[in-house]
């Protein structure tokens, strides 16, 4: 029961902001022997929390695969209404044995919908969280191992950018870029949606590498090599294993974070367009959103969906941060 209280604390911010702090006061030596492959998914895949976690995150990957494969094997398109013995379309039909999940305001079967949407929202999430990692990572390694001296005029610039952008709320940026993409004649798409969270996404990834890089640069080790005349390109190369456990541990925060986002701007209609074809979570929510009052479990399965795919990373997560903490 104690560590399912932690459990909970820790997937608060909060308790994330408080992991980064601990683990950003370990010494240098942390991740040299123990940081090795082999030693960290020994220590990882004793946690009962992460096989759960992994458990129903690979059940979860198989209902998204198996829900296409269905469609093209049967020629089905998800966006088909169910039709009813007497011809009419099931709309907002309950939950039943031939309709597991019931059906939505336009007779779609949602056990069909909510996997392509969920299918949808992943992929948006791990390419968001891919592109991301990469801009991030880098910029904050180049960023950090050029802040002092002559040359941090480079990091100087990068931290402006940050500024300014951070001034920005996401949602605020989003409805800016969204009402001059629209505003020409363009529909929303799958690279619109991602690039409005990259922008706004990779700077958290930038903080926390660029602050580790720096712990690591002015230790003495790294001191002494600048000194004795060790190329700049090998220094900065031997910061990336050091940085690697932040990279992941924001990783397996951002990807929930990406899913949670998308939804909440489909649900007030800021979103790919269900009309053309394009299913998200987001968009299945926003469009039942009128409903929630009469029709309350078209909105309750996506909504459990959307808890299914934060928990099961974020138990992961936190078998992470227990093998990071473990060997410091």
């Amino acid at each position: 029961m104690g560590e399912i209280n932690t459990f909970f604390r820790t997937i608060t911010p909060l308790g994330q902001l408080q992991f980064y702090k601990e683990v950003s006061k370990t010494d240098d030596s942390e991740f040299k022997h123990h940081g090795k492959l082999a030693t960290v998914s020994k220590e990882l895949f004793s946690s009962w929390f992460a096989w759960i976690g992994i458990i129903i995150f690979l059940l979860l990957l198989a209902y998204v695969i198996g829900v296409p494969i269905y469609l093209a094997a049967n020629n089905i398109d998800v966006l088909t209404p169910v039709v009813g013995s007497n011809g009419n379309v099931l709309n907002n039909a309950t939950p039943s044995a031939e309709y597991i999940f019931g059906t939505d305001s336009f007779g779609n079967n949602m056990l069909l919908l909510i996997g392509v949407g969920v299918g949808t929202s992943l992929a948006l999430a791990i390419a968001v969280t891919v592109l991301c990692t990469i801009i991030g990572t880098t910029l904050g390694i180049i960023g950090g191992a050029f802040s002092s001296g002559a040359e941090s005029i480079f990091d100087q610039f990068l931290q402006v950018i940050v500024k300014i952008l951070t001034f920005f709320p996401l949602i605020a940026l989003f409805l800016i870029i969204y009402a001059q993409f629209v505003s020409r004649g363009n529909q929303i798409n799958f690279g619109f949606i991602m690039l409005i969270f990259v922008i706004s996404l990779w700077i958290p990834m930038y903080f926390n590498v660029r602050a580790q890089v720096i712990r690591i640069k002015n230790l003495e080790y790294n001191v002494a090599s600048r000194i004795l005349g060790t190329k700049r390109y090998k220094i900065i190369l031997d910061y990336i294993p050091k940085v690697t456990p932040y990279v992941i541990v924001n990783i397996i925060f951002l990807i929930p974070s990406v899913i949670i986002a998308e939804t909440s701007f489909g649900a007030i209609g800021f979103s790919l367009s269900f009309a053309a074809g394009d299913v998200t979570l987001g968009n299945i929510i926003g469009n039942q959103s009128q409903l929630l009052a009469t029709s309350p479990l078209t909105l309750l399965f996506p909504i459990i969906f959307i808890l299914i795919i934060t928990l099961s990373i974020q138990m992961i997560g936190y078998a992470f941060q227990n093998v990071f903490k473990a060997n410091r």
